[in-house]
């Protein structure tokens, strides 16, 4: 039996071909390089990323709305008959 020459392809990605090599981000890098004992790939240095933007905008959400909240739920609820009261007083 004949075994048949199966052609190899190379698969190049667009990215690659256009844009040269990929390179690591630079805030990735300083992560990897600042604490190279805890962190060892840049798959983790991203997630740590995320979860600080995560946190920075619960932070900001918190100082922006937080105080709102806590007066509406500390205002008192005047009943319509006090409401009349404080009318007839003017």
């Amino acid at each position: 039996m004949k075994e048949k020459k199966k052609k190899k392809t190379k698969f190049k990605s667009r990215k690659i071909i256009f844009l040269g090599e990929p390179v690591t981000p630079k805030t990735i890098s300083w992560i990897l390089r600042v604490f190279k004992k805890w962190i060892k790939t840049e798959r983790q240095a991203a997630n740590i990323l995320f979860f600080l933007a995560g946190l920075a905008i619960i932070i900001s959400l918190y100082l922006f709305f937080g105080n709102y909240i806590k007066n509406q739920l500390s205002t008192p609820s005047v009943s319509p008959e006090g409401l009349m009261q404080k009318e007839l007083l003017r």
